[in-house]
């Protein structure tokens, strides 16, 4: 039997087991047709079929509005590219994926045109015209999308069943990765990165759960170089050349003011890059700088906690600007002051310097921190837990102050015994114990070192 035949037959057989009524064919397996007209017609070199549906329940045909004709070469063989459903209707194999891929604008169209020869694709007047091989090469990546799609499901399932059902105790089942190679650009492609300008137009579609998991990706990531060398440079020289330098250059713009008094333009200016507007005295101008850039500023710490409220504190304010966890997992109380207070005053009847008022209240306020912390004296159980979560919890025994207070032309008001200055302020602060005493421009000079030093190593890209 001719493949002609064949086809023909094949169609025949499949509507006739559907049980469709008056299917008629020709005794030469040349034409089928119904009541509501030919289904396929094979002439000399080119064959045509259309696609017609079958109710069942209202015992009536139906022809398609779109993708209702298929015109092919004779010698194509198309019966491996229709699907035919139990109830006989038929259409192209994944016609739905099918039809995504080849017509993504979703342009009318009632008639397939299929042609001999090489790859083409045209559309025109509600007709596609397809060479065979696009043809096939389109249903083979329709039905790879389709592939995807039930992986997709069920993975989808398999993940989203097992988080509710730790809401019933069932937390014995072993965790599974559910994707594939490849999957993750499909993430990533979906949320269409081309459009995002700013932070904003990122957190409509993140929430603050998957930016802790986006955090602990890149954490594991980097830790175990997944990443290429070129990428982790350009991390580098971002992250150094770029975003370090412009928090030194804020810092140094903080460290101009000459006064408290935050009605200058530059000051204005600090506030609304520090993207805030409550701001009111010039230390919370410094808290806020460090709340957004310590990490940068200071390269040993993992984590940073703001404001963690402590038990049993003399005077008004009850907790540290910041608990830092270094890379040792110790805990550091940081406190800022600002760039204008003195650190020491001149002793003219023993002609030497000592800590100022200002210096020394800071001092007790932070041996009272860390008196606190090393008592565990937290306001709230959750705050001790979230950082012992990333800290040992003996380390809970033996915090460290960092008090972060003037300049280097603000150390004291006498300036005329440099040498004199620089001694005993040195002695004075390798005194205390457990306490480091750091000026502000010395942490941006930490900063301004570290870029000079490694930014001479990143080669160019």
């Amino acid at each position: 039997m001719s493949r002609k035949k064949s086809l023909a037959k094949f169609i025949y057989d499949n509507l006739t087991v559907a049980e469709w009524p008056a299917v008629k064919m020709d005794t030469k397996e040349k034409k089928i047709e119904i009541s509501l007209g030919k289904i396929l017609v094979i002439k000399r070199n080119v064959s045509h079929l259309k696609i017609f549906s079958y109710s069942p329940n209202t015992r009536e045909y139906f022809e398609k509005k779109n993708y209702k004709e298929i015109i092919f070469p004779n010698t194509f063989n198309i019966r491996k590219y229709l699907y035919f459903k139990r109830n006989g209707n038929y259409m192209i194999s994944y016609e739905t994926q099918f039809k995504k891929i080849i017509n993504p604008q979703g342009k009318e169209i009632g008639r397939i045109i299929l042609t001999s020869g090489r790859s083409n694709k045209k559309i025109a007047r509600k007709t596609l015209e397809l060479s065979t091989a696009t043809f096939v090469r389109a249903i083979n990546d329709a039905k790879g999308v389709f592939d995807k799609k039930k992986k997709y499901a069920g993975s989808v399932e398999n993940y989203q069943a097992n988080l509710e059902s730790r809401k019933y105790g069932n937390d014995y089942k072993k965790k599974t990765t559910y994707m594939e190679r490849g999957e993750f650009s499909f993430l990533v492609d979906r949320l269409n990165i081309e459009t995002k300008k700013n932070k904003k137009d990122y957190l409509k579609y993140l929430n603050s759960e998957d930016l802790v998991k986006m955090e602990t990706l890149i954490d594991e990531v980097l830790k175990n170089e997944v990443l290429s060398e070129g990428f982790i440079r350009r991390l580098n020289d971002y992250f150094i050349k770029e975003k370090l330098k412009d928090i030194v250059a804020l810092g140094n713009e903080i460290l101009s003011l000459g006064t408290t008094s935050l009605n200058t333009v530059t000051a204005r200016k600090i506030i609304t890059q520090l993207g805030s507007t409550n701001i009111t005295q010039l230390e919370n101008i410094w808290q806020k700088y460090f709340e957004k850039y310590l990490l940068y500023l200071i390269f040993s710490y993992k984590k940073i906690f703001p404001k963690i409220e402590l038990e049993n504190i003399d005077g008004d304010k009850k907790y540290p600007d910041f608990i830092g966890i270094n890379h040792y997992y110790g805990l550091d109380v940081i406190e800022i002051k600002t760039h204008l207070k003195n650190i020491l005053v001149w002793d003219s009847s023993h002609e030497n310097f000592y800590f100022s008022a200002e210096m020394s209240k800071a001092i007790v306020q932070t041996m009272n921190y860390l008196d606190a912390i090393t008592q565990h004296r937290f306001k709230k159980v959750t705050d001790k837990s979230k950082i012992t979560d990333v800290a040992h919890e003996e380390n809970l025994y033996h915090p460290r102050g960092i008090i972060v207070i003037s300049s280097a032309i603000k150390i004291s008001t006498k300036t005329d015994q440099p040498e004199k200055l620089k001694r005993d302020f040195t002695k004075l602060r390798s005194s205390l114990q457990n306490i480091e005493i750091l000026t502000f421009d010395e942490i941006l000079g930490i900063a301004d070192e570290y870029i000079k030093n490694i930014v001479s190593e990143v080669p160019n890209l």
